[in-house]
């Protein structure tokens, strides 16, 4: 038993179930299951007992032995699920060793590992090399067809990843035949696994089945954990993908998460835990896979697991998309299709690596042989020579052989740690290039995220300018055309007549305030506004307005009232001013009914000046006054006089306002009416300066 199990399966289950449960404790239960509740000293993902076993193995042995080469070769396939540079280190390592020792087990094990690596960087070509190239160095011999199995499966696994099922069939039918030939039911239940998985990926889903319970049946009788962990899991993806039964999926699902849990095996966790996203997200439990995603995209990038995280991303679109929010959704899909690319990126990139270190691998074992041919000609020439040399010559040659090959010995030495101190330095390089490369990934993203973010702005403008273009302009000019329509007919005695012309002039007026606003706000939006400020005479200006509105408040029997002081001045933008009093005074006209007043007044407070639009109208409820200030592509409310509108007027006022530096704020009661107030700076207010502006 492992040590890392540190409590009963049931335990394993309820934290999940909590953690998936309850959304507002996710955070403290991840802390929790990750680092509380797992002591640092028995946690395999702290401290693992057989990883510091094999690194204190490689510091005694000696340099060049093929016990050496053995422990390289266990150190890669150990961080070949942890850590992929490390991993691939000690395979090139092994490999370098094993060739200058001619070691052909240690060679075909090295050339397994890279392959190994090579297939998780989607990198088949290389992978397929070095698995012929290593099975080139095994023989017939009983003790190596275990080898020999291994390395025909992982051919197998190399034509599956790359969807060519058909090959990938045949190599685990054979590797599957190696297998029961030397009774290795370890392999016998991976294999059947694997060929679950490749009949489910042609949607043979019955089949699929089959082979996963005979996996399943092999890795619970020779009681292998990690046999029954994937059978499980792969009968979680099955019965959720492939039956669409989520519930008996999320039931397999927990007993793989629990088998994973007590091995430490965090890549196998990463995929646990987004198939239960998945399967959550398809019961409508929104939350819990939202929880389980969470665990999945953190164990992910801890493990720098991009294919792990593409699934996250995939799951969560369809997610957001499920919740309504497309617009979430669409930033989830946009970033798995960014980082799809990014993995072709690397594979490229590790391709042309690895196939320049097997130029350099094969550059070393060619010098290395040819200074071997070289000293074995040496040797001989020296044999000759003491064969037909007299005693004593015989015996100095004696003498210089034995010190020639102590030197040589010592050269050859010294020249290999040199190469592999250069090895060491490269490695190093690519290390920090790669570094480099996700830096400049990192910062692609955040490019192409703040595009989308103005891509995203630009779009909201563009429905709001052809919402208001589309309805909120069409519907008045219809009524304009009618209008002149009846002025043509000439049939309209005179007492409506003047009715009729009061009513295209009051349409004439809005429709041209609602120009007016689309204009000022697309200019204000796409160029941006200077405020140029001067001495402005609030009274005066109000009044102004009320002027110009005057026909729409008789219309509808509305008395204006300016109860601002006469001599109430202020420092601002003119143009700016007009259309914030027109949009506000007209807007209380608009939402006032039949008799009723608009007022606007003037006050100080904390050193700002406020200035009130007050009407007796229809009111609005307190969601509505929440929203109010927000770009949409909704239309504006009807008037009580069915008055149209653009719902830029206000935005307006809210961005013309905060250049100033002023806020801006509604208060509302339904059936009583509103007040929308606007606050100015009052170190601007009634200063002389201001005054004399005024006066000149």
């Amino acid at each position: 038993m492992s040590t890392f199990r540190f409590c009963n399966n049931t335990v394993h289950i309820l934290l999940l179930r909590s953690l998936v449960t309850h959304r507002n404790a996710r955070v403290s239960l991840i802390l929790v299951l990750w680092g509380c509740i797992l002591p640092k000293e028995v946690c395999a993902w702290w401290q693992d007992a057989r990883e510091d076993s094999l690194l204190h193995q490689l510091e005694i042995l000696d340099d060049e032995v093929t016990e050496r080469v053995d422990v390289l070769n266990e150190l890669s396939y150990y961080y070949a699920r942890k850590s992929v540079e490390n991993a691939s280190n000690y395979a090139t390592r092994a490999l370098i060793l094993a060739n200058y020792l001619y070691y052909p087990s240690g060679i075909a094990k090295a050339h397994f590992n890279r392959a190994y690596i090579a297939r998780n960087r989607y990198d088949y070509e290389t992978a397929i090399n070095n698995l012929y190239n290593g099975l080139a160095f095994i023989d017939d011999d009983k003790d190596q067809i275990a080898l020999k199995a291994r390395m025909v499966r992982e051919i197998a696994n190399v034509y599956a990843t790359a969807d060519n099922y058909a090959e990938a069939d045949t190599f685990y039918a054979e590797a599957l035949k190696l297998s029961e030939l030397i009774g290795n039911d370890r392999d016998k239940a991976s294999i059947l696994h694997n060929r679950g998985l490749i009949n489910f990926n042609q949607k043979d889903i019955e089949t699929a089945e089959y082979f996963a319970r005979q996996s399943l049946d092999i890795g619970k009788r020779i009681d292998n954990p990690h046999s029954i962990g994937i059978a499980y899991r792969l009968l979680g993806v099955i019965y959720g993908t492939g039956y669409k039964q989520p519930k008996d999926a999320l039931g397999y699902l927990e007993r793989a998460y629990t088998i994973f849990l007590d091995l430490g095996d965090k890549q196998s966790l990463t995929e646990v835990f987004y198939e239960m996203g998945r399967n959550y997200n398809a019961l409508g439990n929104y939350t819990s896979a939202d929880s389980v995603l969470v665990l999945a995209q953190s164990l992910a990038d801890e493990l720098n697991n991009p294919n792990g995280m593409l699934e996250v991303y995939k799951i969560y679109g369809d997610l957001e998309e499920n919740l309504g929010d497309y617009k979430a959704a669409l930033e989830y899909y946009k970033r798995s299709e960014v980082l799809e690319d990014s993995i072709k990126g690397f594979a490229q990139y590790w391709r042309i690596a690895n196939q320049q270190t097997d130029i350099k691998t094969r550059e070393l074992g060619d010098e290395i042989r040819e200074k071997e041919a070289e000293q074995r000609k040496q040797n001989n020439i020296l044999i000759l020579v003491s064969v037909f040399a007299l005693g004593l010559f015989v015996l100095l040659a004696y003498i210089y052989r034995i010190n020639r090959q102590r030197t040589l010995a010592n050269f050859k030495l010294k020249e290999k740690n040199d190469e592999i101190e250069s090895y060491n330095v490269e490695l190093s390089q690519k290390n920090e290039e790669i570094a480099a490369q996700a830096d400049w990934l990192r910062d692609s993203n955040d490019q192409i995220k703040k595009q989308t973010d103005e891509l995203s702005k630009l779009n909201r403008m563009k429905d709001r300018m052809l919402s208001v273009i589309s309805h909120d302009f069409r519907s008045p000019l219809n009524s304009l055309r009618g209008a002149l329509m009846l002025l043509n007919s000439q049939q309209l005695p005179p007492d409506q007549l003047q009715l009729v012309t009061d009513d295209i002039n009051n349409k004439l007026n809005r429709t041209l305030n609602l120009v007016d606003n689309l204009l000022q706000w697309t200019r204000n939006q796409l160029m941006g506004v200077e405020v140029n400020r001067q001495a402005l005479n609030i009274y005066d200006l109000t009044e102004e307005t009320f002027n110009l509105l005057l026909p729409l408040a008789e219309g509808k029997r509305i008395s204006l009232i300016n109860q601002i002081a006469e001599d109430t001045v202020i420092d601002a933008d003119l143009e700016m001013m007009k259309v914030v009093l027109r949009n506000l005074i007209s807007n209380a006209i608009k939402f006032t009914l039949k008799g009723g007043e608009v007022r606007v007044e003037s006050k100080y407070e904390d050193h700002y000046l406020s200035i009130s639009v007050i009407d007796t109208g229809i009111g609005m409820p307190p969601d509505k006054v929440d929203r109010l200030f927000e770009l949409g592509t909704d239309r504006s409310s009807l008037g009580t006089a069915n008055e149209k509108g653009t719902g830029i007027g206000l935005l307006l006022c809210k961005e013309f306002i905060e250049k100033h530096g002023g806020h801006i704020h509604v208060v509302s009661i339904e059936e009583k009416g509103s007040t929308f107030t606007f606050s100015l700076p009052a170190q601007t207010t009634r200063s002389s300066q201001i005054k004399q502006e005024l006066a000149s």
